[in-house]
């Protein structure tokens, strides 16, 4: 029975971090290590896990000073003993079979990467975000990476998956410490990748919180976001086409719903705003092809090649709001 290392970054989430990992510590595949990466938590965070370090033989704690969730991982993969890899966010959590599931697709189908559907838990719903239809599915490096940019069944999140460590060899020193790198990381470990395998079955809960981006509203990091995208876009030479046209659409609804949580703080970014105009009108074409994209998101963008006054006024006037970010 394979070790299985779980990496976990903790910064000021006491309110959560508990009910993780108990439910790591409930797995039914048991043979697994537990690494908490504290990453200078001024709350009781650093308490919850120095007492559960003490006190089970299978849980290392990790304290470091702040340096953001990509040092945190890889502080964790540093200290990592499984052949495979698993990273949980401290404010969400796992079914029992989490690691069992995945780690049973994972070897049966000699695959480099297995994923999961999840659960988005709000504070009194909670809403399943499927892999497909089928209950299970295959991958090859290229196809996965096209999934990816359309969310279709592979999403671009390095929790709710299971890696083989060598899949992620190199990957941790590579890549620079960025915003909005679990898309980053996720799309230069599939390039690397023979086989990756999907599964329909929801095994984690993701929390989604008031204190995420578009809660936030508009930053400065947002350009930061944007620019890694654009690296990877222009890393695809003109003989995958296709893999460009799937990452220019990633980008163009990642723009646009940058755009839409302006309204958040009212503070409208000119310089971002004729930015997403621009590449609005680059890629209309393409965008308005995407078999996998929706009616809702197909009008913001034809909108947003206008005005951007005219997408929010769409995105405001629409019963289906939370259809936008699917």
């Amino acid at each position: 029975m394979d070790l299985i290392s779980i990496i976990i970054p903790v910064y000021n989430v006491a309110d959560y971090v508990e009910k993780c990992i108990l439910s790591v510590l409930g797995q039914t595949y048991k043979n697994i290590e537990i690494i908490l990466v504290d990453d200078g938590s001024t709350d009781a965070s650093v308490t919850i896990c120095d007492l559960y370090a003490s006190n089970k033989e299978n849980i290392i704690a990790v304290h470091q000073k702040n340096k953001g969730v990509s040092e945190a991982r890889k502080s964790g993969l540093k200290k990592a003993s499984g052949n495979f890899i698993a990273f949980i966010d401290a404010d969400d959590w796992v079914e029992k079979d989490y690691i069992e599931e995945l780690y049973k697709a994972i070897t049966q189908s000699k695959a480099d990467m297995a994923s999961c559907a999840y659960y988005e838990d709000y504070r009194d719903t909670s809403k399943l975000i499927k892999n497909g239809s089928k209950s299970i599915r295959l991958y090859s490096g290229k196809a996965a990476i096209k999934a990816v940019n359309e969310r279709k069944d592979i999403y671009p999140f390095l929790w709710n998956k299971l890696f083989t460590k060598e899949s992620l060899s190199g990957l941790k020193d590579s890549v620079p410490v960025i915003i909005g790198e679990d898309y980053t990381i996720v799309i230069k470990a599939l390039e690397r990748m023979k086989k990756i395998v999907s599964i329909n079955k929801p095994l984690y809960h993701y929390i989604k919180r008031e204190s995420g981006v578009c809660n936030r509203g508009f930053s400065e990091e947002m350009f930061e976001v944007v620019n890694n995208y654009k690296n990877i876009y222009h890393s695809f030479n003109k003989e995958s086409r296709e893999l460009q046209k799937a990452v220019f659409n990633y980008i163009l609804l990642e723009e646009m719903y940058y755009v839409i949580c302006m309204e958040k703080n009212h503070h409208y970014n000119r310089r971002f705003i004729r930015m997403v105009k621009k590449d609005l009108r680059k890629g209309l074409l393409g965008y308005l092809s995407g078999a996998n994209i929706g009616l809702m998101q197909k009008c913001c963008a034809v909108a947003g090649a206008v005005s951007y006054r005219f997408m929010i006024l769409g995105y405001k006037c629409s019963k289906h709001k939370e259809t936008y970010y699917a």
